[in-house]
């Protein structure tokens, strides 16, 4: 049995299909929400659907359940398709602002922080906005790995 659910590209999100090696940002819906209480999917996510499952969580503890329904090569290229994120749109700092810190009442991101995702997932032959976006294309690879997945 395999989920195919994928969720939307804020923070965290990047292991969505591209459709042939263009832009690695998109976005796609999750559905219905599933109850996976009582459930063993160990090993059954792939990097993108770990990704995806990700993309509900809203504490560490989620994260980390989402991570034992997955394979090990896809718990690696997620986390490391999230450092990069981390480096070039951080959710916390200690010497700027945090680009991608969640709204601590509603949890949700800023558009700043979707556009920094999206610049670190364009393909090498698309802008990103603006032009000289210091984290344009930097997660595009690790994106690809996590696709390929």
């Amino acid at each position: 049995m395999k989920l195919a659910a994928l969720a939307f590209v804020t923070l965290l999100a990047g292991c969505l299909d591209d459709g042939g090696g263009a832009d690695a940002s998109a976005t796609v819906d999750m559905g219905a929400a599933v109850d996976f209480a009582g459930v063993d999917f160990l090993g059954v996510y792939n990097c993108s659907q770990l990704n995806a499952c990700e993309q509900l969580c809203k504490n560490l503890m989620c994260v980390a359940a989402c991570r034992q329904m997955a394979s090990p090569s896809a718990v690696t290229k997620d986390v490391a398709l999230q450092k990069c994120f981390n480096q070039f749109c951080p959710q916390a700092s200690d010497m700027a602002s945090p680009i991608c810190a969640a709204d601590p009442v509603s949890g949700v991101r800023s558009a700043a922080c979707t556009t920094c995702i999206n610049n670190t997932l364009k393909a090498a032959t698309t802008d990103c906005s603006p032009v000289t976006a210091p984290e344009c294309k930097m997660c595009f690879n690790p994106a690809q790995e996590c696709n390929a997945d």
